[in-house]
């Protein structure tokens, strides 16, 4: 587990520019047949560190890559997870949009959820986190009203756009990658081993997962595409999430009106799993 902290360690980036069109000797030598570079549109001519042509050279530079690509800026991420049985049958459904502020210190999200999947302990139909450096407040609704829960210490981590993508970038059995209209495209299958879908524990068999970036490296969206069996049965499920980041730069964080309230509230129940981490 990550520190108990929201703030992310941001990396400065010291950009050393040289002088050019420095002109010395004989004005009437003859020019250099030596051609000037051409510049180019495709963003992989220098791609993003921990990318090249052929995809991931280094896992956690490209988490890095994409961290630093929303340093000092705020942005939102919305995001649905599906779980579903291969005879057809819908098991969970999962919603999120979750607000990071330019600091990268408070985070709101908000949580949709369509059934009851086995890690949540209630009949639970919304939760709204809001969470800062050292502390996390919800307030949830379900059937039977609405709790609030405030105070506990965020067990969330480091806040980072790419958290879902690391253990895909870091269990990744091939890769590759595309441009396109002044984007890159990575196309990935891994296998990630067990994970949660949609509220749901998966041993994944197979992954195949599809990001688009900008030549920075900041993402823009991913799909990925989960087959595998839920944990200690033989259900055979498929899960899918899809994640797509909007308001780059211009998404406002403000407390939520139930924060008073929240803070009042009892310790985190039982029969959680910890807070939904903002990704």
């Amino acid at each position: 587990m990550r520190p108990p902290h929201l703030a992310v360690v941001l990396t400065a980036l010291v950009l050393l520019a040289g002088c050019g069109g420095v002109f010395d000797g004989d004005a009437n030598a003859p020019a250099s047949s030596t051609p000037a570079n051409v510049p180019t549109d495709d963003p992989m001519a220098d791609p993003p560190a921990g990318l090249d042509a052929d995809g991931i050279t280094d896992s956690f530079a490209l988490v890095d890559t994409h961290d630093r690509a929303v340093a000092n800026t705020s942005y939102t991420v919305r995001g649905r997870q599906t779980v579903t049985a291969t005879n057809g049958t819908r098991l969970g459904n999962l919603t999120t949009v979750s607000r990071v502020s330019a600091d990268h210190e408070r985070a709101r999200t908000r949580l949709s959820l369509d059934g009851t999947p086995p890690s949540y302990a209630a009949n639970v139909l919304t939760i709204e986190s809001w969470a800062t450096g050292e502390q996390f407040y919800e307030e949830r609704t379900g059937e039977n009203g609405t709790t609030y829960f405030g105070g506990q210490q965020w067990l969330g981590g480091t806040v980072s756009p790419a958290a879902t993508l690391r253990p895909y970038y870091t269990n990744a059995e091939s890769a590759s990658t595309v441009s396109e209209d002044g984007r890159i495209r990575l196309r990935i299958d891994a296998t990630p081993g067990d994970l949660y879908v949609a509220g749901w524990p998966v041993d994944v068999t197979e992954a195949r997962v599809n990001v688009t970036m900008t030549d920075e490296g900041r993402l823009v969206d991913y799909r990925i595409e989960h087959d595998g069996t839920l944990a200690d049965t033989d259900t055979a499920v498929r899960g899918v999430y899809t994640a797509r980041f909007t308001d780059i730069g211009e998404t406002s964080v403000e407390p939520p009106e139930w924060l008073d309230e929240a803070r009042n509230g009892t310790a985190r129940p039982e029969g959680r799993n910890p807070p939904v981490q903002v990704e």
